[in-house]
Protein backbone atom coordinates (compact mmCIF):
# COMPACT_ATOMS: atom_id res chain seq x y z
CA UNK A 1 0.00 0.00 0.00
CA UNK A 2 2.92 2.33 0.77
CA UNK A 3 4.49 1.68 -2.69
CA UNK A 4 1.20 2.53 -4.41
CA UNK A 5 1.05 5.85 -2.54
CA UNK A 6 4.62 6.78 -3.58
CA UNK A 7 3.89 5.93 -7.21
CA UNK A 8 0.85 8.20 -7.14
CA UNK A 9 2.90 11.11 -5.76
CA UNK A 10 5.57 10.67 -8.45
CA UNK A 11 2.98 10.66 -11.20
CA UNK A 12 1.37 13.85 -9.84
CA UNK A 13 4.74 15.62 -9.75
CA UNK A 14 5.54 14.52 -13.28
CA UNK A 15 2.15 15.84 -14.40
CA UNK A 16 2.80 19.24 -12.79
CA UNK A 17 6.21 19.60 -14.43
CA UNK A 18 4.70 18.71 -17.77
CA UNK A 19 2.11 21.48 -17.36
CA UNK A 20 4.83 24.01 -16.55
CA UNK A 21 6.82 23.02 -19.64
CA UNK A 22 3.78 23.35 -21.83
CA UNK A 23 3.03 26.78 -20.34
CA UNK A 24 6.54 28.01 -21.00
CA UNK A 25 6.36 26.78 -24.59
CA UNK A 26 3.05 28.54 -25.02
CA UNK A 27 4.51 31.72 -23.52
CA UNK A 28 7.38 31.78 -25.97
CA UNK A 29 5.04 31.21 -28.87
CA UNK A 30 2.68 33.98 -27.79
CA UNK A 31 5.64 36.29 -27.18
CA UNK A 32 6.67 36.07 -30.80
CA UNK A 33 3.23 37.02 -31.93
CA UNK A 34 2.72 40.06 -29.71
CA UNK A 35 3.58 43.43 -31.25
CA UNK A 36 3.78 45.70 -28.30
CA UNK A 37 5.84 45.56 -25.14
CA UNK A 38 3.03 46.36 -22.73
CA UNK A 39 0.86 43.56 -23.87
CA UNK A 40 3.83 41.20 -23.74
CA UNK A 41 4.53 42.16 -20.10
CA UNK A 42 0.96 41.58 -19.05
CA UNK A 43 0.79 38.24 -20.69
CA UNK A 44 4.10 37.18 -19.19
CA UNK A 45 2.86 38.25 -15.79
CA UNK A 46 -0.26 36.15 -16.15
CA UNK A 47 1.70 33.21 -17.37
CA UNK A 48 4.15 33.51 -14.48
CA UNK A 49 1.34 33.49 -11.96
CA UNK A 50 -0.19 30.45 -13.63
CA UNK A 51 3.21 28.75 -13.62
CA UNK A 52 3.60 29.33 -9.87
CA UNK A 53 0.21 27.80 -9.30
CA UNK A 54 1.12 24.81 -11.41
CA UNK A 55 4.40 24.36 -9.55
CA UNK A 56 2.64 24.40 -6.19
CA UNK A 57 0.46 21.44 -7.16
CA UNK A 58 3.15 18.74 -6.80
CA UNK A 59 4.27 20.25 -3.51
CA UNK A 60 0.71 20.02 -2.25
CA UNK A 61 0.36 16.52 -3.53
CA UNK A 62 3.59 15.34 -1.92
CA UNK A 63 2.57 16.87 1.42
CA UNK A 64 -0.87 15.30 1.18
CA UNK A 65 0.73 11.93 0.34
CA UNK A 66 2.91 12.05 3.46
CA UNK A 67 -0.14 12.85 5.57
CA UNK A 68 -2.01 9.92 4.06
CA UNK A 69 1.01 7.69 4.61
CA UNK A 70 1.11 8.61 8.30
CA UNK A 71 -2.62 7.97 8.59
CA UNK A 72 -2.22 4.65 6.82
CA UNK A 73 0.65 3.65 9.08
CA UNK A 74 -1.44 4.49 12.13
CA UNK A 75 -4.32 2.42 10.78
CA UNK A 76 -1.97 -0.51 10.14
CA UNK A 77 -0.58 -0.29 13.67
CA UNK A 78 -4.14 -0.18 15.09
CA UNK A 79 -5.15 -3.20 13.05
CA UNK A 80 -2.02 -5.05 14.13
CA UNK A 81 -2.77 -4.26 17.78
CA UNK A 82 -6.34 -5.48 17.43
CA UNK A 83 -5.00 -8.64 15.76
CA UNK A 84 -2.58 -9.24 18.63
CA UNK A 85 -5.27 -8.52 21.24
CA UNK A 86 -7.58 -11.03 19.58
CA UNK A 87 -4.90 -13.76 19.42
CA UNK A 88 -3.91 -13.16 23.02
CA UNK A 89 -7.41 -14.13 24.18
CA UNK A 90 -7.37 -17.50 22.40
CA UNK A 91 -7.01 -20.64 24.50
CA UNK A 92 -4.73 -22.05 21.81
CA UNK A 93 -1.13 -21.09 21.47
CA UNK A 94 -0.44 -19.33 18.12
CA UNK A 95 2.92 -18.47 16.60
CA UNK A 96 4.21 -17.37 13.18
CA UNK A 97 7.71 -18.13 11.96
CA UNK A 98 9.57 -16.75 8.98
CA UNK A 99 11.38 -18.82 6.39
CA UNK A 100 14.65 -18.46 8.34
CA UNK A 101 12.99 -20.00 11.46
CA UNK A 102 12.75 -16.76 13.42
CA UNK A 103 9.68 -15.71 15.36
CA UNK A 104 7.41 -13.12 13.77
CA UNK A 105 4.61 -13.29 16.33
CA UNK A 106 3.46 -15.50 19.22
CA UNK A 107 0.62 -15.02 21.70
CA UNK A 108 1.27 -15.53 25.45
CA UNK A 109 -0.56 -18.87 25.46
CA UNK A 110 2.02 -20.38 23.10
CA UNK A 111 4.71 -19.99 25.76
CA UNK A 112 2.55 -20.68 28.84
CA UNK A 113 1.72 -24.16 27.51
CA UNK A 114 5.34 -25.07 28.16
CA UNK A 115 5.54 -23.11 31.42
CA UNK A 116 7.58 -20.29 29.83
CA UNK A 117 7.25 -16.55 30.38
CA UNK A 118 5.38 -14.53 27.75
CA UNK A 119 8.26 -12.03 27.84
CA UNK A 120 10.14 -14.40 25.52
CA UNK A 121 7.63 -13.66 22.75
CA UNK A 122 9.79 -11.18 20.86
CA UNK A 123 10.05 -10.96 17.07
CA UNK A 124 13.36 -12.31 15.82
CA UNK A 125 13.66 -15.04 18.46
CA UNK A 126 15.00 -18.20 16.83
CA UNK A 127 13.13 -21.49 16.85
CA UNK A 128 16.18 -23.20 18.31
CA UNK A 129 16.16 -20.70 21.19
CA UNK A 130 12.55 -21.63 21.96
CA UNK A 131 13.44 -25.33 21.92
CA UNK A 132 16.34 -24.79 24.32
CA UNK A 133 14.12 -22.73 26.63
CA UNK A 134 11.64 -25.62 26.81
CA UNK A 135 14.40 -28.12 27.51
CA UNK A 136 15.88 -25.89 30.19
CA UNK A 137 12.41 -25.56 31.79
CA UNK A 138 12.02 -29.35 31.69
CA UNK A 139 8.77 -29.37 29.71
CA UNK A 140 9.09 -31.06 26.33
CA UNK A 141 7.98 -34.26 24.57
CA UNK A 142 9.73 -37.51 25.46
CA UNK A 143 12.67 -37.95 27.77
CA UNK A 144 15.63 -37.37 25.44
CA UNK A 145 16.44 -33.68 24.77
CA UNK A 146 18.60 -34.54 21.75
CA UNK A 147 15.80 -36.54 20.19
CA UNK A 148 13.50 -33.58 20.77
CA UNK A 149 15.99 -31.27 19.02
CA UNK A 150 16.25 -33.61 16.03
CA UNK A 151 12.47 -33.74 15.71
CA UNK A 152 12.49 -30.10 14.58
CA UNK A 153 14.52 -30.77 11.47
CA UNK A 154 12.88 -28.78 8.70
CA UNK A 155 12.87 -31.74 6.33
CA UNK A 156 10.41 -33.71 8.44
CA UNK A 157 8.12 -30.87 9.50
CA UNK A 158 4.46 -31.46 8.60
CA UNK A 159 2.99 -28.21 7.20
CA UNK A 160 -0.29 -29.42 5.70
CA UNK A 161 -2.46 -28.53 8.70
CA UNK A 162 -2.88 -32.12 9.88
CA UNK A 163 -3.39 -32.48 13.63
CA UNK A 164 -0.54 -34.12 15.53
CA UNK A 165 -0.76 -35.24 19.14
CA UNK A 166 2.28 -34.66 21.34
CA UNK A 167 2.60 -35.99 24.89
CA UNK A 168 4.79 -33.83 27.13
CA UNK A 169 6.87 -35.31 29.90
CA UNK A 170 4.59 -33.69 32.47
CA UNK A 171 1.65 -35.77 31.22
CA UNK A 172 -0.09 -33.08 29.19
CA UNK A 173 -1.24 -33.91 25.67
CA UNK A 174 -0.82 -31.19 23.02
CA UNK A 175 -2.61 -31.02 19.68
CA UNK A 176 -0.42 -29.19 17.15
CA UNK A 177 -1.28 -28.04 13.62
CA UNK A 178 1.18 -26.31 11.27
CA UNK A 179 0.55 -24.76 7.88
CA UNK A 180 2.99 -23.16 5.43
CA UNK A 181 2.74 -19.46 4.56
CA UNK A 182 3.39 -17.88 1.13
CA UNK A 183 6.71 -16.38 2.15
CA UNK A 184 8.21 -19.77 3.08
CA UNK A 185 7.47 -19.56 6.78
CA UNK A 186 4.71 -21.28 8.72
CA UNK A 187 2.03 -20.69 11.31
CA UNK A 188 1.50 -23.11 14.19
CA UNK A 189 -1.39 -23.55 16.65
CA UNK A 190 -1.08 -25.65 19.80
CA UNK A 191 -3.76 -26.58 22.32
CA UNK A 192 -3.81 -28.66 25.51
CA UNK A 193 -6.28 -31.49 24.82
CA UNK A 194 -5.44 -33.75 27.78
CA UNK A 195 -8.96 -33.67 29.23
CA UNK A 196 -10.54 -34.20 25.82
CA UNK A 197 -8.29 -37.15 24.96
CA UNK A 198 -8.81 -38.72 28.39
CA UNK A 199 -12.59 -38.24 28.11
CA UNK A 200 -12.52 -39.77 24.64
CA UNK A 201 -10.48 -42.70 25.93
CA UNK A 202 -12.92 -43.19 28.80
CA UNK A 203 -15.81 -43.17 26.35
CA UNK A 204 -14.00 -45.78 24.25
CA UNK A 205 -13.36 -47.91 27.34
CA UNK A 206 -16.98 -47.55 28.46
CA UNK A 207 -18.17 -48.50 24.98
CA UNK A 208 -15.88 -51.54 24.98
CA UNK A 209 -17.20 -52.54 28.40
CA UNK A 210 -20.77 -52.02 27.22
CA UNK A 211 -20.15 -54.04 24.04
CA UNK A 212 -18.52 -56.80 26.09
CA UNK A 213 -21.40 -56.78 28.56
CA UNK A 214 -24.20 -57.03 25.99
CA UNK A 215 -22.21 -59.62 24.04
CA UNK A 216 -22.10 -61.86 27.10
CA UNK A 217 -25.69 -61.36 28.17
CA UNK A 218 -27.46 -64.74 27.79
CA UNK A 219 -30.35 -62.94 26.08
CA UNK A 220 -30.89 -61.55 22.62
CA UNK A 221 -30.95 -57.79 23.13
CA UNK A 222 -31.93 -54.96 20.78
CA UNK A 223 -32.72 -51.29 21.38
CA UNK A 224 -34.80 -49.26 18.93
CA UNK A 225 -35.23 -45.51 18.65
CA UNK A 226 -38.59 -43.75 18.30
CA UNK A 227 -38.50 -44.34 14.53
CA UNK A 228 -38.16 -48.09 14.94
CA UNK A 229 -34.49 -48.18 13.93
CA UNK A 230 -31.83 -50.24 15.66
CA UNK A 231 -29.61 -48.31 18.07
CA UNK A 232 -27.62 -51.21 19.49
CA UNK A 233 -27.94 -54.99 19.57
CA UNK A 234 -25.89 -58.06 20.37
CA UNK A 235 -25.06 -60.98 18.06
CA UNK A 236 -27.30 -63.41 19.94
CA UNK A 237 -30.33 -61.34 18.93
CA UNK A 238 -29.59 -62.17 15.29
CA UNK A 239 -28.48 -65.78 15.73
CA UNK A 240 -31.58 -66.62 17.77
CA UNK A 241 -33.60 -66.17 14.58
CA UNK A 242 -31.10 -67.85 12.25
CA UNK A 243 -29.64 -64.56 10.98
CA UNK A 244 -26.07 -63.42 10.48
CA UNK A 245 -25.11 -60.63 12.95
CA UNK A 246 -23.81 -58.65 9.96
CA UNK A 247 -27.39 -58.23 8.70
CA UNK A 248 -28.52 -56.26 11.75
CA UNK A 249 -26.72 -52.96 12.20
CA UNK A 250 -27.55 -49.58 13.73
CA UNK A 251 -30.14 -47.97 11.47
CA UNK A 252 -31.79 -51.23 10.40
CA UNK A 253 -35.56 -50.87 10.77
CA UNK A 254 -37.69 -53.23 12.80
CA UNK A 255 -39.78 -54.00 9.70
CA UNK A 256 -36.64 -55.07 7.83
CA UNK A 257 -35.69 -57.43 10.67
CA UNK A 258 -39.17 -59.02 10.58
CA UNK A 259 -38.76 -59.60 6.83
CA UNK A 260 -35.36 -61.22 7.43
CA UNK A 261 -36.87 -63.58 10.03
CA UNK A 262 -39.64 -64.57 7.64
CA UNK A 263 -37.11 -65.15 4.87
CA UNK A 264 -35.03 -67.40 7.14
CA UNK A 265 -38.12 -69.33 8.30
CA UNK A 266 -37.76 -68.26 11.94
CA UNK A 267 -41.21 -66.84 12.60
CA UNK A 268 -44.26 -68.02 14.59
CA UNK A 269 -46.82 -70.46 13.26
CA UNK A 270 -49.23 -68.89 10.82
CA UNK A 271 -48.98 -66.72 7.75
CA UNK A 272 -46.12 -64.19 7.38
CA UNK A 273 -48.65 -61.37 6.98
CA UNK A 274 -50.26 -62.34 10.27
CA UNK A 275 -46.87 -62.23 11.97
CA UNK A 276 -46.17 -58.77 10.53
CA UNK A 277 -49.52 -57.42 11.71
CA UNK A 278 -49.23 -58.98 15.17
CA UNK A 279 -45.67 -57.77 15.65
CA UNK A 280 -46.58 -54.25 14.49
CA UNK A 281 -49.42 -54.12 17.02
CA UNK A 282 -47.15 -55.53 19.73
CA UNK A 283 -44.36 -53.01 19.05
CA UNK A 284 -46.78 -50.08 19.08
CA UNK A 285 -48.65 -51.08 22.22
CA UNK A 286 -49.03 -48.32 24.81
CA UNK A 287 -48.22 -50.54 27.78
CA UNK A 288 -44.89 -49.98 29.47
CA UNK A 289 -43.96 -53.67 29.39
CA UNK A 290 -45.15 -56.47 27.17
CA UNK A 291 -44.41 -60.21 27.11
CA UNK A 292 -44.95 -62.52 24.17
CA UNK A 293 -44.21 -66.22 23.74
CA UNK A 294 -43.25 -67.05 20.15
CA UNK A 295 -43.56 -70.68 19.01
CA UNK A 296 -41.39 -70.62 15.89
CA UNK A 297 -41.94 -72.90 12.94
CA UNK A 298 -38.51 -74.36 13.63
CA UNK A 299 -39.81 -75.80 16.90
CA UNK A 300 -37.96 -73.33 19.10
CA UNK A 301 -39.83 -71.25 21.69
CA UNK A 302 -38.77 -67.63 22.24
CA UNK A 303 -39.83 -65.46 25.17
CA UNK A 304 -39.80 -61.83 23.98
CA UNK A 305 -40.10 -58.90 26.36
CA UNK A 306 -40.53 -55.27 25.33
CA UNK A 307 -39.96 -52.25 27.55
CA UNK A 308 -40.97 -48.76 26.49
CA UNK A 309 -38.29 -46.12 27.06
CA UNK A 310 -38.74 -42.52 28.10
CA UNK A 311 -38.63 -40.23 25.10
CA UNK A 312 -39.68 -42.91 22.63
CA UNK A 313 -38.17 -46.14 21.41
CA UNK A 314 -38.12 -49.49 23.15
CA UNK A 315 -35.82 -52.21 24.40
CA UNK A 316 -36.49 -55.86 23.62
CA UNK A 317 -34.96 -58.96 25.14
CA UNK A 318 -35.35 -62.38 23.61
CA UNK A 319 -34.67 -65.67 25.37
CA UNK A 320 -34.76 -69.15 23.89
CA UNK A 321 -36.81 -71.00 26.51
CA UNK A 322 -37.25 -74.23 24.57
CA UNK A 323 -35.12 -76.34 26.91
CA UNK A 324 -36.43 -74.56 29.98
CA UNK A 325 -40.05 -75.23 29.07
CA UNK A 326 -39.24 -78.85 28.24
CA UNK A 327 -37.51 -79.25 31.60
CA UNK A 328 -40.40 -77.53 33.35
CA UNK A 329 -42.88 -79.83 31.67
CA UNK A 330 -40.77 -82.83 32.65
CA UNK A 331 -40.63 -81.65 36.27
CA UNK A 332 -44.37 -81.01 36.24
CA UNK A 333 -44.96 -84.55 34.99
CA UNK A 334 -42.68 -85.95 37.66
CA UNK A 335 -44.39 -83.89 40.34
CA UNK A 336 -47.80 -85.07 39.19
CA UNK A 337 -46.61 -88.67 39.35
CA UNK A 338 -45.07 -88.10 42.76
CA UNK A 339 -48.23 -86.47 44.10
CA UNK A 340 -50.35 -89.30 42.68
CA UNK A 341 -48.04 -91.81 44.34
CA UNK A 342 -48.12 -90.25 47.79
CA UNK A 343 -51.87 -89.70 47.49
CA UNK A 344 -52.31 -93.41 46.85
CA UNK A 345 -50.19 -94.43 49.81
CA UNK A 346 -52.02 -96.25 52.59
CA UNK A 347 -50.03 -94.37 55.21
CA UNK A 348 -50.06 -90.70 56.11
CA UNK A 349 -46.99 -89.13 54.52
CA UNK A 350 -45.14 -85.90 55.35
CA UNK A 351 -41.68 -84.65 54.43
CA UNK A 352 -39.95 -81.90 56.43
CA UNK A 353 -36.81 -79.91 55.59
CA UNK A 354 -33.95 -79.48 58.04
CA UNK A 355 -35.81 -76.60 59.73
CA UNK A 356 -38.86 -78.86 60.12
CA UNK A 357 -40.95 -76.98 57.60
CA UNK A 358 -43.29 -79.07 55.48
CA UNK A 359 -42.02 -79.83 51.98
CA UNK A 360 -44.87 -82.07 50.90
CA UNK A 361 -47.67 -84.00 52.61
CA UNK A 362 -50.61 -86.09 51.49
CA UNK A 363 -54.19 -85.59 52.62
CA UNK A 364 -54.05 -88.64 54.92
CA UNK A 365 -51.46 -86.84 57.07
CA UNK A 366 -53.97 -84.08 57.80
CA UNK A 367 -56.95 -86.39 58.23
CA UNK A 368 -55.23 -88.76 60.63
CA UNK A 369 -55.08 -85.82 63.04
CA UNK A 370 -58.55 -84.54 62.09
CA UNK A 371 -57.16 -81.51 60.21
CA UNK A 372 -58.35 -79.91 56.96
CA UNK A 373 -55.93 -80.97 54.14
CA UNK A 374 -56.23 -77.46 52.69
CA UNK A 375 -54.63 -76.08 55.86
CA UNK A 376 -51.51 -78.24 55.71
CA UNK A 377 -49.35 -76.48 53.10
CA UNK A 378 -45.66 -76.50 52.13
CA UNK A 379 -43.68 -74.12 54.32
CA UNK A 380 -45.74 -74.70 57.46
CA UNK A 381 -43.59 -75.49 60.47
CA UNK A 382 -44.04 -78.60 62.60
CA UNK A 383 -44.80 -76.37 65.60
CA UNK A 384 -47.70 -74.79 63.70
CA UNK A 385 -49.07 -78.26 62.94
CA UNK A 386 -48.75 -79.12 66.64
CA UNK A 387 -50.74 -76.03 67.61
CA UNK A 388 -53.53 -77.03 65.21
CA UNK A 389 -53.56 -80.53 66.72
CA UNK A 390 -53.83 -79.07 70.19
CA UNK A 391 -56.87 -77.04 69.12
CA UNK A 392 -58.74 -80.10 67.86
CA UNK A 393 -57.55 -82.36 70.69
CA UNK A 394 -55.43 -84.77 68.66
CA UNK A 395 -52.12 -84.72 70.48
CA UNK A 396 -50.07 -86.99 72.72
CA UNK A 397 -49.27 -86.33 76.32
CA UNK A 398 -51.42 -85.32 79.20
CA UNK A 399 -51.22 -81.56 78.60
CA UNK A 400 -50.55 -79.30 75.61
CA UNK A 401 -47.35 -78.14 77.30
CA UNK A 402 -46.11 -81.71 77.56
CA UNK A 403 -46.91 -82.28 73.89
CA UNK A 404 -45.01 -79.16 72.80
CA UNK A 405 -41.97 -80.38 74.72
CA UNK A 406 -42.24 -83.72 72.90
CA UNK A 407 -42.42 -81.88 69.56
CA UNK A 408 -39.16 -80.05 70.30
CA UNK A 409 -37.34 -83.37 70.28
CA UNK A 410 -38.85 -84.68 67.04
CA UNK A 411 -36.15 -85.41 64.51
CA UNK A 412 -33.26 -85.14 66.98
CA UNK A 413 -32.81 -88.93 67.06
CA UNK A 414 -33.98 -90.53 63.85
CA UNK A 415 -33.34 -94.30 63.86
CA UNK A 416 -35.83 -95.56 61.28
CA UNK A 417 -37.61 -97.81 63.75
CA UNK A 418 -41.38 -97.67 64.31
CA UNK A 419 -42.86 -96.42 67.58
CA UNK A 420 -46.45 -96.06 68.68
CA UNK A 421 -48.05 -93.37 70.80
CA UNK A 422 -51.57 -92.87 72.08
CA UNK A 423 -53.50 -89.72 71.36
CA UNK A 424 -55.63 -88.15 74.04
CA UNK A 425 -58.74 -89.11 72.03
CA UNK A 426 -57.90 -92.79 72.60
CA UNK A 427 -56.46 -93.62 69.20
CA UNK A 428 -53.05 -95.16 68.61
CA UNK A 429 -50.67 -93.96 65.86
CA UNK A 430 -47.56 -95.78 64.71
CA UNK A 431 -44.77 -93.51 63.37
CA UNK A 432 -41.62 -94.30 61.38
CA UNK A 433 -39.13 -91.47 60.71
CA UNK A 434 -36.34 -91.59 58.13
CA UNK A 435 -33.48 -89.13 57.77
CA UNK A 436 -32.83 -87.83 54.25
CA UNK A 437 -29.63 -86.21 52.94
CA UNK A 438 -29.25 -82.59 53.98
CA UNK A 439 -31.06 -82.97 57.29
CA UNK A 440 -34.54 -83.47 55.82
CA UNK A 441 -36.94 -85.95 57.45
CA UNK A 442 -39.55 -88.29 56.02
CA UNK A 443 -42.33 -89.24 58.44
CA UNK A 444 -44.91 -92.03 57.94
CA UNK A 445 -47.99 -92.18 60.20
CA UNK A 446 -50.53 -95.02 60.51
CA UNK A 447 -53.63 -95.30 62.66
CA UNK A 448 -53.15 -98.67 64.43
CA UNK A 449 -55.96 -98.26 66.96
CA UNK A 450 -57.87 -101.37 65.77
CA UNK A 451 -54.85 -103.65 65.60
CA UNK A 452 -53.61 -102.39 68.93
CA UNK A 453 -56.95 -103.17 70.57
CA UNK A 454 -56.98 -106.63 68.96
CA UNK A 455 -53.55 -107.34 70.31
CA UNK A 456 -54.69 -106.21 73.74
CA UNK A 457 -57.74 -108.55 73.66
CA UNK A 458 -55.54 -111.40 72.48
CA UNK A 459 -53.13 -110.79 75.30
CA UNK A 460 -55.99 -110.86 77.81
CA UNK A 461 -57.36 -114.10 76.34
CA UNK A 462 -53.92 -115.69 76.46
CA UNK A 463 -53.58 -114.64 80.07
CA UNK A 464 -56.95 -116.23 81.01
CA UNK A 465 -56.12 -119.41 79.12
CA UNK A 466 -52.76 -119.61 80.85
CA UNK A 467 -54.32 -119.25 84.26
CA UNK A 468 -56.98 -121.93 83.44
CA UNK A 469 -54.58 -124.66 82.26
CA UNK A 470 -52.19 -123.96 85.09
CA UNK A 471 -54.75 -125.18 87.67
CA UNK A 472 -55.80 -128.33 85.80
CA UNK A 473 -55.00 -131.58 87.65
CA UNK A 474 -53.96 -133.29 84.44
CA UNK A 475 -50.88 -132.60 82.45
CA UNK A 476 -51.69 -130.77 79.22
CA UNK A 477 -49.61 -129.94 76.21
CA UNK A 478 -50.31 -128.37 72.77
CA UNK A 479 -48.22 -129.21 69.71
CA UNK A 480 -48.29 -127.80 66.15
CA UNK A 481 -48.45 -129.85 62.97
CA UNK A 482 -44.70 -130.32 63.04
CA UNK A 483 -44.92 -131.65 66.60
CA UNK A 484 -43.32 -128.57 68.07
CA UNK A 485 -44.42 -127.73 71.61
CA UNK A 486 -46.53 -124.64 71.72
CA UNK A 487 -47.99 -124.68 75.22
CA UNK A 488 -47.97 -126.89 78.36
CA UNK A 489 -48.88 -126.58 82.04
CA UNK A 490 -46.71 -127.22 85.03
CA UNK A 491 -48.30 -130.62 85.63
CA UNK A 492 -47.18 -131.87 82.23
CA UNK A 493 -43.65 -130.60 82.80
CA UNK A 494 -43.48 -132.42 86.11
CA UNK A 495 -44.57 -135.75 84.60
CA UNK A 496 -41.79 -135.73 82.06
CA UNK A 497 -39.15 -133.88 83.97
CA UNK A 498 -39.17 -130.93 81.65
Amino acid sequence: MRSNLKFLNIMMAFWALTIIALMLAALLHVNSLLATLNLRVEIMLVMAIFGVLCASIPVFLITQGKTQEKTLQGSIRAQQQRFEDALSTLHQGVCIFSADQTLIYANPRYFSIYGLSASLAKPGLGLQDIIEARIENGVYPGTDPDEYRRSFNGSNRNLDGTAKLITLNNGKIIEMRSRATRDGGWITTQDIVTARIESKQKLIEQKNLFDTAISNVPLGLCMYDCDGKVVVNNDLYARMYGLSPALIKPGTTHAEIIDLRIESGHFPDGLPSEYRDRDFAWSNAHNEDELEILHLQTGRVIEAKRHKMTGGGWLTTHEDVTERLAAREKITTQNNRFEAAIAAMSNAFCMFDKNRNIVVANDKYARIYKLDPAVIKPGMNLKEVAELRIKNGCYQGKTPEEYLEIIKGVGNKIHGKPYTYELNDGRHVRVIEYEIAGGDMLSLHEDVTTSTKSQFVLREQNQVLGEAISIMPQGMALYDADKNLLLCNDRYSTFYGL
